[in-house]
């Protein structure tokens, strides 16, 4: 096939040098990233298109969404710019993961009780979908990739004290 699974997908291992830096060899401009210094201490941190250069999350807490513009500062065409996101410490190994959704571009989606912000790769199954919740329980939110997911994960990006604020993963696959 022309199509391959590197074309919406790819790890980049790469050097940290304390200061701002280009991170490329994704092949395509990545929409989320999830990056992690492979021989340092620090948390994992998740950028993306959609919400913007300057917020990320740590999934390895429960913490709110951080905003920082220094962390990440631009998506460009084959990857993105650090500034002082973990991986990027001085010498540090890092592994940076990027996915593509749309290119940055996103859409109202009315396909839900609630109206979402989408960014849907539909030919990779991958969107990046906000919302703001509307308080009533069993809520459907639109994700803009015309079947039904495999995986969900979803987080609370506001509030870190609430019991319903961890990382919630829901998966159709059997055993995870």
């Amino acid at each position: 096939s022309a199509t391959q699974a590197d074309d919406h997908f790819n790890t980049v291992l790469y050097t940290g040098n304390g200061g701002t830096q280009n991170i490329t060899g994704f092949g395509f401009q990545p929409d989320w990233i999830w990056d992690k210094s492979r021989n340092q201490s620090g948390s994992h941190m998740l950028v993306d298109s959609s919400r913007g250069v300057g917020k990320y999350l740590r999934t390895n807490v429960t913490s709110a969404e951080v905003d920082d513009a220094s962390i990440l500062t631009h998506f460009i065409s084959d990857g993105v710019t650090v500034g002082d996101i973990n991986g990027n410490a001085s010498s540090s190994s890092a592994v940076m993961w990027g996915w593509k959704a749309n290119g940055g571009t996103t859409s109202s989606n009315t396909d839900g009780d609630i109206t979402s912000t989408v960014s849907a790769n539909t030919d990779a199954g991958f969107s990046i979908v906000t919302w703001t919740g509307n308080g009533s329980a069993d809520q459907n939110i639109g994700h803009g990739l015309g079947a039904t997911p495999t995986l969900v994960i979803t987080k609370n990006r506001e509030d870190s004290n609430a019991s319903y604020d961890n990382w919630n993963v829901f998966s159709s696959v059997k055993g995870i």
